[in-house]
């Protein structure tokens, strides 16, 4: 069996810790989760997750968060290529619907952005 840590979790923005869009900037199993030494992958999965729910704030967010907690640009713009492509076969489409697909598009081009824009700071 094994044994699970409790974490600390902390408030940023309004009260709860959720942004205004209400998404949480801090999570206790992804934060738990990097105490294992997962914490780069932990900070990249949530990019993709708010870029499928159209979430054009949080995929700004997860981006800049994801850099904070060391995470390399090139991974997160693997990330962000993955998404892409997988925006882009029938199967996804399919899956989760068109309406799904185009609430992605903004939301990938602000991760971009983001992305971008945090390169040329460090460059």
């Amino acid at each position: 069996m094994s044994r699970r840590t409790k974490t600390k979790q902390t408030q940023v923005s309004k009260p709860g810790g959720r942004s205004a869009c209400g998404c949480s900037s801090e999570s206790g199993p992804l934060r738990a989760a990097q105490h294992h030494g997962h914490s780069h992958l932990n900070d990249l999965i949530p990019i993709a997750v708010v870029i499928a729910a159209g979430c054009e704030p949080c995929a700004e967010k997860m981006v800049r968060r994801a850099l904070e907690q060391g995470a390399s640009p090139e991974r997160i713009g693997h990330v962000l290529r993955i998404v892409s492509s997988m925006q882009k076969l029938d199967c996804f489409a399919l899956a989760l619907g068109i309406d799904a697909i185009r609430r992605m598009e903004k939301p990938l081009a602000a991760a971009e952005k983001t992305l971008q824009q945090a390169f040329a700071l460090s460059v």
